[in-house]
């Protein structure tokens, strides 16, 4: 049985190291297609369900604003789909968004 992983890709100021005090962190988050191994409470479950609960929470922590204010704005929008696909998505369905219906200002050639 393969190993779960989950990978955070920084795109946009974040991942060209630019960011400023105003700057919002936009990323991708990607998982290996598959399945957990079924020791939790609820049994298997697919990667991608597990990951995109732990993109919820990881998200909602990072942007909650405290009494300092929120760490970072988080925004997840540049991913396959947009507002439209899975918060987590598997590393083959965004190679096949990005070499298919993904916008030209989504990718560089």
């Amino acid at each position: 049985m393969a190993r779960a992983t989950f990978c955070v890709v920084g795109l946009g100021k974040l991942g060209s190291f630019e960011l400023n005090y105003a700057s919002d962190i936009d990323l991708m988050l990607c998982t290996r297609d598959g399945v957990t191994s079924g020791n939790g409470t609820r049994g298997e479950i697919s990667n991608r369900e597990y990951f995109v609960k732990l993109a919820e929470s990881v998200t909602a922590m990072v942007g909650q604003p405290s009494g300092e204010g929120a760490a970072y704005r988080v925004d997840l929008r540049l991913r396959p789909h947009g507002r439209n696909g899975a918060l987590a998505s598997s590393l083959s369905e965004a190679v096949k968004y990005y070499s298919g219906p993904a916008q030209q200002w989504e990718y560089r050639r």
